[in-house]
């Protein structure tokens, strides 16, 4: 270790180490006060004390999240964690976002945010709440243990390698983009109201009421599913604008563990509406209001313990073995102790079903709706589970392809679609085949008649993808033709648009506040259809641009330009000029060099989008390639393709004494290029003394040079390659239609779940736990009839 770098090495300022001492002794604290809060509950001693230390260990980790974000603003580098996620040149906004980009931090966010929404949700439980704080108070503890060992607060050895830079690291560049400051924050709140479900329902069963619990968890229920779809979706964002693939969605493990919950949020969501109307379901819904919340700790077990680690582009770094005990621990407690809780509420007593007969009504749409949304989070949750499968078997772990998914989802989700245009028009009386009819018969007209502009679309040489009309695309262990099956698709997704816009309008004059479920049923259908159309539509082409020169690539011409600053500057951009049918614009993906102490330069880049209504023009750049072959060897007399030249050897020379400084090796070749010029060239290896053998590459022609990498004395063969003159950045570039979709469909579907969530809360005040059935959100179809009417009335009552 050089002894001006010891020199240079920053000695703790008193200040910070204080408040590493703090932030430390706050998380000793929260375990202390949520494990006494635990443990009062339990024993029903002290109820009042036992929730003020709930709350106190909230706010304990909430200082913890505080003092780190001040170290993280300070610059104060001695400690591990902000010198691996923050140099001194990190914006202001991302030195923020570093609380939360690794994996102690992570763990922080997941803790203050349960904090949280916990503190919130305790105080409406009402006499729910000894045993929701109790049930919450040993999840938060056991975070808060987590967090004993994967400290963020932890500093670094004094005697540590300081040929690393003193200012610090800094955040992973592929982090280094505006959604890092605020997907986490959104998704881990949504992760944290999961545990308000599962604590909830437990606490439903340790009081013996099956009932009751559900009227006042509905508002939660929609909010989890709201901001946890949101976060999906800010997730698919981030992925689309930073990974230059050109999709939103690729079925990672870690994208899964995050999707599979969702499900479950959704069906608990739609059973809710069964009970409360019918009087049923009331132990499927205690189960479907635990499994999100287990179903994510097992996948927080799964990414954080290391056995995707190889498998994920997500995936965290293995945990503190302690660590990862205390969470195997919450994941045993939690699996086994719902699951016996579960079985024993089998014996407490639930109100008599309301009878209902025949097929056609709400019920039979919620219930298949409900489980075909858990058998398609199950189904993912089985392929984000093969990695681990296959690590337990000693075997290289690997992800489930993205098209193995496309094979399967079809299978829930065209009878998904359909439902959610469908249900809206049922009663929860049996409303018959020829009643569906003529309440869905318009709906399917309009949509026929969409269905036959997107015909037309599809085949506009102007806005539409144009596809190739005989592609076809495996599905269901055969193959279908890709624009029919597409058609289907929209047909398909247009129906529970129309069918939801159709309901939405028709409600909205007598109640605007309450068809907030109908707007996000419309919501998530166009956001899937936005999803269909530009992965299913897409064209994409590889090229590589030379600088100072042209390709073409789509239909259209890049021409390189310049640099706009240097390669090792993150804020770099690559110019280009775009030539296409309607004229000339610039494209500026980014592009540098990451320097990292005792590695390789790592290059990073971001692709460049320009969004139009129709579609989108998405331009992935590479790092630089000078490589125009790979290494080839040739014996004398020899001839062979290096690339598109055509290179003889001839024989071998050399200039100068063997074993003495100076002397070179000589390969003369004749050399053809592809324009028919025919050269000599004499690519040479040199001896240089303490540097070894020296590389020299002559140039041929004015886009390549060819070099000698290597020689045998023996029989006199050398390894050839060609480089490029000139750096070729490689560029794919993608046409995506109507990704438009993706965002509207994202913020309408956030729209209405945020005002159903609204609308429940302001129903629950205004008329106490025996609020009436919501019209809207539970899709009730308008009676027709006094019988009607009066069935109507009395399965209004919960």
């Amino acid at each position: 270790m050089p002894p001006e770098a010891v020199n240079s090495w920053p000695k703790p300022e008193s200040w910070s180490l204080l408040l590493g001492t703090i932030g430390e002794s706050v998380i000793l604290l929260a375990v202390a006060f949520l494990a006494v809060s635990t443990i009062l509950n339990i024993a029903n001693r002290q109820v009042r004390i036992a929730q003020s230390l709930f709350t106190l260990g909230g706010v304990a980790l909430w200082l913890a999240v505080i003092c780190l974000g001040v170290l993280f603003v300070q610059d104060q580098f001695q400690f591990r964690y902000v010198f691996d996620h923050a140099d001194r040149a990190t914006p202001l906004a991302y030195k923020i976002a570093g609380i939360w980009s690794g994996q102690e931090g992570s763990f922080l966010l997941w803790a203050c945010m349960s904090a949280f929404i916990g503190i919130l949700a305790a105080r409406r439980t009402q006499e729910y709440r000894r045993w929701f704080t109790a049930a919450f108070s040993l999840f938060l503890g056991a975070l808060a243990g987590i967090l004993a060992y994967e400290s963020p607060f932890r500093l670094l050895p004094m005697g540590a390698d300081l040929r690393i830079p003193p200012d610090g690291m800094g955040m992973q560049p592929s982090l280094l983009n505006y959604w890092v400051t605020i997907h986490p924050p959104t998704i881990f709140l949504g992760f944290a109201s999961l545990t308000v479900l599962f604590c909830w329902a437990v606490a439903a069963i340790l009081e013996k009421d099956l009932d009751q619990w559900i009227l006042l968890v509905r508002p939660w229920a929609t909010f989890t599913m709201t901001v946890l779809g949101l976060g999906l979706c800010m997730g698919g964002f981030w992925a689309y604008e930073t990974l230059g693939w050109g999709g939103f969605w690729a079925w990672d493990p870690v994208e899964n563990v995050s999707l599979v919950p969702w499900c479950f949020t959704v069906a608990f969501v739609h059973g809710m509406f069964v009970q409360v109307a019918r009087g049923k379901w009331h132990r499927t819904n205690l189960l479907l209001a635990g499994l999100p919340f287990l179903w994510f700790v097992y996948g927080t077990f799964m990414t954080r313990s290391g056995f995707v680690s190889e498998a994920s582009v997500h995936s965290f770094a293995q945990m503190d073995r302690s660590a990862l005990k205390i969470l195997v621990g919450l994941l045993a407690v939690s699996l086994i102790g719902f699951a016996i809780l579960w079985i024993r509420s089998f014996k407490l007593p639930v109100p008599a079903k309301l009878p209902l007969g025949g097929l056609l009504h709400r019920e039979t749409g919620f219930g298949a709706g409900a489980w075909l949304i858990s058998g398609l989070g199950l189904a993912s949750g089985v392929g984000m589970s093969v990695p681990l499968i296959m690590a337990l078997a000693d075997r290289p772990t690997k992800v489930v392809e993205e098209s193995l998914y496309h094979q399967v989802v079809p299978w829930f989700f065209i009878p998904i679609a359909i439902l959610v245009a469908i249900v809206p028009f049922l009663a929860w009386r049996d409303l018959g085949w020829k009643g569906l009819w003529l309440r869905v018969s318009n709906v399917l007209a309009i949509t026929f008649g969409l269905v036959g502009l997107s015909l037309l679309w599809i085949k506009n040489p102007t806005y539409g993808p144009q596809p190739d009309f005989g592609a076809s695309l495996p599905l269901l262990g055969g193959r279908v033709q890709l624009v029919p099956w597409m058609v289907f698709l929209i047909g398909v997704s247009l129906f529970g648009i129309i069918a939801n816009l159709w309901r939405m309008i028709d409600l909205g004059r007598r109640s605007p506040m309450s068809v907030g479920g109908f707007l996000s049923h419309l919501g998530v259908m166009m956001l899937v259809l936005g999803l269909i159309v530009s992965r299913g539509f897409e064209k994409s082409e590889r090229t590589g641009v030379q600088a100072g020169s042209s390709s073409p690539a789509l239909g259209y011409l890049l021409t390189y330009r310049d640099f706009t600053k240097s390669l090792i500057d993150r804020d770099n951009k690559i110019l280009f000029d775009v030539t296409g049918p309607n004229g000339t614009f610039q494209a500026s993906p980014g592009l540098y060099f990451k320097v990292r102490p005792q590695g390789e330069p790592q290059p990073v880049s971001w692709p460049w989008i320009r969004r139009d209504w129709s579609h989108d023009f998405y331009l992935a750049i590479g790092p630089p390639v000078f490589d125009a072959s790979d290494p080839s060897t040739f014996k004398v007399g020899e001839t062979k393709l290096l690339g598109d030249v055509a290179v003889h050897y001839e024989n071998m020379a050399r200039q100068g004494q063997p074993g003495q400084s100076g002397t070179k090796f000589i390969a003369n070749l004749v050399i053809k290029l592809k324009d028919g010029r025919e050269l000599k060239a004499a690519p040479n290896l040199e001896i240089g003394g303490e540097q070894g053998l020296i590389v020299n590459t002559v140039p041929i022609g004015d886009d390549y040079s060819i070099s000698m990498n290597r020689m045998d004395a023996a029989d006199q063969s050398v390894e050839l390659q060609l480089q490029f003159r000139k750096p070729v950045f490689p560029i794919e570039l993608f046409y995506k239609p109507l990704t438009i979709l993706v965002w509207l469909g994202t913020g309408i579907m956030t729209v209405g779940g945020l005002l159903s969530t609204l609308y429940r809360k302001r129903t629950i005040r205004g008329q106490g736990r025996s609020s009436e059935y919501d019209l809207a959100a539970d899709l009730i179809a308008e009676p027709s009839s006094d019988v009607e009417k009066h069935e109507h009335a009395t399965s209004t009552v919960a």
